[in-house]
């Protein structure tokens, strides 16, 4: 069997956002943390860079030859994409990252493409299929919360998620219970039609969901990319991943 190539989603480059609330310019670039290739490539998929391009077309060619996607982590998603007025607390938002990722979901939805969703990614995979988000976990929930935006190292674990039995991430790891990172101040809040919810936080927050009809939606709020060296759930996790994108037919 070759190596299923993985689409993995660009973001606009740190350096050019200069504390903006919005993004745009000229002179902006696409990037993509190397953890996630080196993820995808240790897997024993192919990865490949997906630009924020607007052409629907493309996106739609890029769909019919992939194997499988990876939404990746960023900066937060604009609530107008689930009817939501913006919260005080919103962070930055970016708008060529959000129109690429809502259409490039929607369309490996409809195509039974295998998705990961990271962070970020398992709040648009939400938000794609019909769902809704906390915009700011501390302001808008009631219930004591834990820190959820470490100040400790990416690949230092610092909370525990329950993982819910019978769950495809269940068979994936085979623990109820892991620790994981933690790099959020958004989080899924209302689940999309057909999606349920795989893993909690112990305060309560939804830290995994995935779509039981689907060969393969899988979405987790911690970065197991940036784990995936030393952590046994991570690599279970990337490996699932690219083991269903290498039954896909292209």
């Amino acid at each position: 069997m070759s190596s299923p190539l993985i689409g993995i989603t660009c973001s606009t480059s740190l350096s050019a956002r200069q504390k903006r609330r919005e993004l745009g310019g000229e002179s902006l670039q696409d990037h993509v943390p190397r953890t996630y290739i080196q993820a995808v490539v240790a897997s024993g998929g192919t990865p490949l860079l997906i630009p924020l391009v607007e052409e629907l077309a493309v996106i739609e060619w890029m769909v019919s030859r992939l194997n499988g996607i990876l939404l990746t982590g960023g900066v937060d998603v604009n609530p107008t994409y689930y009817q939501r007025e913006p919260h005080l607390n919103l962070g930055t938002i970016d708008s060529a990252k959000d129109r690429l990722e809502c259409q490039l979901t929607q369309l490996a939805l409809r195509a039974d493409i295998p998705i990961l969703g990271i962070c970020r990614g398992i709040q648009m995979l939400n938000v794609a299929a019909g769902g809704t988000l906390y915009q700011d976990i501390p302001a808008e929930r009631s219930a004591p919360v834990l820190k959820h935006m470490q100040d400790a190292p990416m690949r230092t674990l610092t909370h525990s998620v329950s993982i819910e039995p019978g769950t495809q991430l269940y068979a994936l790891i085979r623990q109820e219970r892991i620790r994981v990172n933690s790099h959020h101040h958004q989080a899924v809040q209302d689940l999309a039609p057909g999606f349920r919810s795989t893993a909690f936080s112990p305060d309560g927050l939804i830290e995994g969901i995935e779509h039981p009809a689907k060969p393969f939606v899988v979405g987790v709020q911690w970065h197991p990319e940036a784990t995936y060296q030393e952590d046994m759930p991570s690599q279970q996790v990337f490996r699932g991943f690219i083991d269903a994108a290498g039954q896909q037919e292209k």
